[in-house]
């Protein structure tokens, strides 16, 4: 009778546990939802967004920025958002700075806030990136943010260009 019981509360435990893991993932706003939580957040208008294809009856958006440091492409797609951003390395003291401002900007545009944790989050995943062993020439390390995933790689693409991308995705 014993072996029943704690039998029942094991699996009375692993259910609640699968239930909070299962809520925690999040279905990802749709393109047009995030065209207007970036221009909400004033980080885009809305006519800086070129309409693209339309894959798996998502319409697909990108854009493009350019800064002293970084020339950057958006992309809102099919459940993920992601920026690259590439550096001639002209100013290699501040390219890593700029590309960190530049994901924390699309985190802000996804999730539509602006928040310390948020940028600890995008800020370690760069630290951890940088501290991993690279694969095939890539640095790169992915957390759980608000019920996404983000990722960040780094790449040196030749020796005077570096590349920097961010991504979030459903997980």
């Amino acid at each position: 009778m014993k072996l029943i019981g704690n039998l029942l509360c094991i699996g009375f435990i692993v259910w609640v546990v699968s239930f909070f893991v299962k809520a925690e993932k999040k279905e990802f706003p749709s393109s047009e939802v995030l065209v207007s939580q970036f221009e909400k957040m004033e980080l885009f208008d809305k006519k800086d967004w070129k309409k693209g294809n339309v894959v798996d009856g998502v319409q697909v958006y990108t854009s493009h920025t350019a800064d002293n440091i970084l020339n950057s492409s958006w992309l809102l797609g099919v459940k993920q958002a992601a920026v690259i951003s590439l550096s001639d390395i002209r100013d290699p003291a501040f390219e890593g700075v700029s590309a960190l401002a530049v994901c924390f900007k699309l985190v802000k545009g996804v999730l539509g806030r602006d928040t310390k944790e948020d940028f600890k989050v995008v800020e370690d995943s760069f630290k951890l990136a940088l501290s991993s062993s690279s694969i095939d020439n890539v640095y790169q390390d992915s957390q759980a943010l608000d019920g996404y995933k983000f990722e960040v790689q780094m790449k040196s693409v030749t020796s005077n260009i570096n590349s920097y991308t961010c991504s979030i995705k459903e997980k």
